[in-house]
Order: C-alpha cells, then structure tokens, then sequence
C-alpha cells in the first residue's frame, strides 16, 4: 500500500464510497455484531467484508483529512487553524499513538466502566446498550487523557517492549 500511496490517493473518493456502500449494505444484511461476545452476525464471511468496507471509508476519509490539513496550514483562517489544530489534533494523537490505542482501550473501557461502578451507578449490559454514548465519550476521553498523559517511554514499554529497550540504550549511549 505504501509503495503504491500515490495510485490509491487518486482513487480516494471512488474507494471511499464502495466502502461506504458495502459497510451500509452489510450493516442492513446482517442483524448486528457483538464482538465483545464473539457474535459476528447472521453470516460472519458477510460481516468480514463489511469490515473491508469499513476500513475503505476510512481510509478514504483519511485522506480527504489529510489533504484539508495540508491546504490549511497555508491559510489565516483562525477558524480552520482551530479546526486543524484541535479537532483534527485528536485523530492525528489516535494515529500517532494507534498501537497502544488498540492495545488498551477496551481495558480502559472496562476500567472505566469499573471506576462508575464504584461511584454507585448501576452498569449492566442493558443499560450500556441503551446508553452506550456515554460509555464511548468516558472510554474516549479517558484514553485521550492517556495518550497524552503518559511518556511515550511508558507508553512504548506497555506496547512495544523491543522499541522500550532500543530507546532506553541510546539513551543511555547518549549519557556517556
């Protein structure tokens, strides 16, 4: 893909709406997916390529972003700036940081889902199911909060144990 960026570039809006189409379609064909359950849906084959699609929209959408970036940076509207620096800032820290984004978010999830336990609120899979909004803002916010939070020393050692020791000895070499 990467050898091949420029190719698939061109053909960002085209890729993005067969994406976009097979991701509806899918998500109409199959009753709905569970995969905290292992539940794929009525056919799991058709809820892989909607899975396919998914990802087409994506990174799609990645590069529509991507190219709003780039025509940005040279403009003096305080607003896009804004826009750039902050909302997109968010995907751009998830991209930046999307190892240890898959790696522990549905631990954070569930520790988060914990910690409102413990203040009293009463969690089953029925109310999350009814309010799953707000579950998915406190999962994200807390995750946002991590990745900004933590070094990234910490953070390639809970993801990247091999990348952890390579930085460690050159600083170390770096010391000396």
């Amino acid at each position: 893909m990467e050898e091949r960026r420029t190719t698939f570039e061109k053909f960002g809006g085209p890729i993005g709406f067969v994406g976009l189409i097979t991701w509806t379609l899918v998500a109409l064909l199959v009753d709905g997916t569970s995969w905290n359950i292992d539940y794929y849906g009525t056919n799991p084959l058709l809820t892989f390529f909607g899975e396919i699609g998914t990802a087409m929209c994506f990174f799609s959408v990645g590069i529509f972003i991507e190219r709003f970036v780039n025509i940005s940076k040279n403009t003096n509207s305080l607003l896009r700036r804004f826009f750039v620096k902050y909302i997109l800032g968010i995907a751009r820290l998830f991209s930046d940081n999307a190892i240890f984004a898959f790696s522990y978010h549905i631990l954070v999830g569930g520790l988060t889902i914990l910690i409102t336990m413990a203040l009293g609120f009463t969690v089953t899979e029925e109310t999350l199911r009814e309010y799953w909004y707000i579950a998915f803002a406190l999962t994200f916010g807390a995750m946002v909060l991590l990745m900004v939070l933590l070094p990234k020393p910490i953070k390639l050692f809970l993801t990247q144990p091999d990348l952890f020791l390579k930085w460690l000895r050159r600083e170390r070499g770096s010391r000396k």
